[in-house]
């Protein structure tokens, strides 16, 4: 295989890191291929303000209408628009499952657990806010859980969790997405994450373990994206299929 062709190959995998690592040996970085391959590593990393800065470099890549959804994507991105920021949530989480790395993908998938429930109880308690809003902060929210709603448990997935079972009438998709969140499997995951080492111990994780747990990580992913389409937010599953059409349309043409 030419060296070119492994850009294409990491993109498929999402591993843009290895790909721009690539362009540099190439010398091909400082192209406008290399500003899209920064803007995919950067927003692997959530840091959107670095690839939003990249978007100027690439306006003959995308046609007009793709442009303006990524601008208002990044913008989105940047505002913390929960669509927006949990749609970025599952694609990290869909990028550790390419990459076979199953441990980070438990990590991820109890960082989703405890945005999800901070979410909802955000949504039900002042309506739809800013993710960076300080309202999301754990200490916060506890404290208006104890002072308000009576509400005393320290652990934030519990608490809300105990107010949601108390709210009346519960919000469309909230009760599925509950008894989902805090089944016998996801507690199943819960433990695996905590034995491993992003949790407690050093213990192994690998597709099987969560198959056997639960189901084929995939299939717990496409579950997420639906609990999270049925609370009304609306979930991006193109973005990165784009980019990558468009990364493997440009080497063809650096290197035709």
């Amino acid at each position: 295989m030419l060296e070119y062709q492994m850009i294409t190959v990491l993109c498929r995998r999402f591993d843009y890191s290895g790909a721009y690592n690539i362009a540099r040996a190439l010398n091909i970085h400082q192209t406008p291929l290399g500003s899209l391959l920064q803007l995919c590593k950067s927003s692997v990393n959530f840091d959107f303000h670095a690839a939003r800065s990249m978007l100027p470099d690439l306006k003959d890549f995308f046609s007009k209408e793709d442009s303006r959804k990524l601008q208002r994507n990044h913008e989105a991105l940047i505002a913390g628009e929960p669509d927006a920021m949990f749609s970025e949530h599952l694609w990290s989480m869909r990028f550790q499952l390419e990459q076979e790395e199953f441990i980070d993908f438990l990590g991820r998938l109890y960082r989703f657990n405890e945005a999800f429930f901070k979410y909802v109880f955000v949504l039900k308690h002042t309506g739809k806010k800013s993710i960076f809003d300080e309202i999301y902060e754990e200490g916060r929210i506890l404290r208006i859980l104890r002072k308000k709603y009576n509400i005393h448990n320290r652990n934030i997935i519990f608490a809300i969790h105990t107010f949601l079972l108390q709210t009346s009438p519960m919000m469309p998709g909230v009760k599925q997405a509950l008894e989902f969140l805090t089944g016998k499997e996801m507690k199943a995951l819960a433990d695996l994450r905590n034995s491993s080492i992003v949790g407690h111990g050093f213990r192994a994780v690998s597709e099987e373990m969560i198959t056997q747990q639960f189901a084929p990580p995939k299939v717990l992913l496409d579950q997420l994206y639906l609990h999270l389409q049925h609370v009304g937010l609306n979930i991006d599953t193109q973005k990165y299929h784009l980019m990558n059409d468009v990364i493997t349309k440009s080497v063809e043409r650096e290197f035709s």
